[in-house]
């Protein structure tokens, strides 16, 4: 007894391709007929660039597997949710290109290393949100994430809003920074990027800084260039961006922040420094940072201890 059947095909390489086949099932053979019913090619959802800087698709974990395995770059094609934090290999540099896409850890609770993204000791993370062409184009169809928010009475609630652009969003860690965690000598590029609705929290002493970056590191530099830290909050103090020398939250050396038509704003924090906390004389902010403010009542926007602050107009 013989039943005709169509079969899908699957095949790999740079583009996967999944293709449906006429065929024939006949005493437990399959026969395969010479033609093609049709053929589709799908978007795995990322790719990486090898070591010959050609681009190859693959999964959205794999891309960022490999690419941080070579030092080379990774892009998604669609809206990715992790399941873990994004973290560097110490030395290596890479880059990520979300092409107007959002990167989102999607945690409802505070766990350990819930941050989006960690920054190793001595790697360079480059995140290029997309071009201004695709900004804009983004702007009748922009993604709607959920960011923290407190009311006028000072309660913390998650809401909705509209942000054009690559995104990166969802984190809530109880160890570190709730979007962006830096260690000794790390970098961190953004580029039309917003890092938006992360949050920081408290569940010992030294937890609950930076809810949107944390730079827990000395020789350490974040350069912005049209980004937008912004509805991030923290616990204690932070809630755009804490920086300090290391776990034990000393002051912070030779770090450097570099601002370039970039916005910190309309973030939160309990204990100070709603937009921006640094301790310490050791960091220096360079730029033309477009605001800097803070979206609660109770905390100051910006919180300096002994600040250098160079370079503003």
């Amino acid at each position: 007894m013989c039943d005709e059947v169509i079969v899908m095909a699957v095949t790999g390489g740079k583009r996967l391709l999944v293709a449906l086949v006429a065929g024939v099932f006949c005493m437990g053979m399959l026969l395969v007929s010479p033609f093609v019913v049709n053929a589709l090619a799908v978007e795995p959802g990322a790719y990486y660039y090898d070591s010959d800087g050609d681009m190859v698709d693959v999964s959205p974990d794999e891309a960022w597997n490999r690419a941080n395995e070579l030092g080379t770059g990774m892009g998604i094609t669609q809206d990715w949710i992790l399941s873990s934090r994004l973290a560097t290999t110490a030395d290596k540099n890479v880059y990520v290109e979300l092409n107007g896409n959002v990167i989102d850890r999607n945690l409802s609770n505070g766990v350990s290393e819930g941050e989006v993204l960690y920054v190793a000791d001595g790697s360079t993370l480059s995140i290029y949100g997309g071009t201004k062409v695709d900004l804009a184009a983004k702007m009748d169809a922009p993604h709607s994430v959920g960011v923290w928010e407190t009311n006028s009475s000072g309660t913390l609630s998650r809401v909705t809003k509209d942000v054009c652009g690559g995104v990166i969003t969802g984190g809530y860690s109880t160890s570190g920074g709730g979007g962006v965690e830096m260690q000794t000598n790390a970098t961190l590029n953004l580029y039309y990027v917003t890092v938006c609705g992360n949050r920081a929290k408290e569940e010992s002493l030294l937890n609950g800084y930076g809810g949107g970056v944390h730079m827990a590191c000395d020789d350490g530099t974040l350069n912005m260039d049209h980004a937008s830290i912004a509805y991030n909050y923290a616990q204690n103090e932070g809630g755009g961006i804490f920086v300090n020398g290391g776990e034990t939250r000393e002051d912070a050396e030779n770090c450097k922040i570099t601002m370039m038509h970039s916005h910190i704003d309309y973030n939160g924090a309990n204990d100070g420094g709603a937009g921006v906390a640094i301790r310490g004389s050791g960091c220096n902010l360079v730029g033309d940072a477009e605001q800097v403010d803070a979206y609660d009542d109770y905390s100051s926007s910006v919180f300096w201890y002994e600040q250098v602050f160079d370079g503003n107009d």
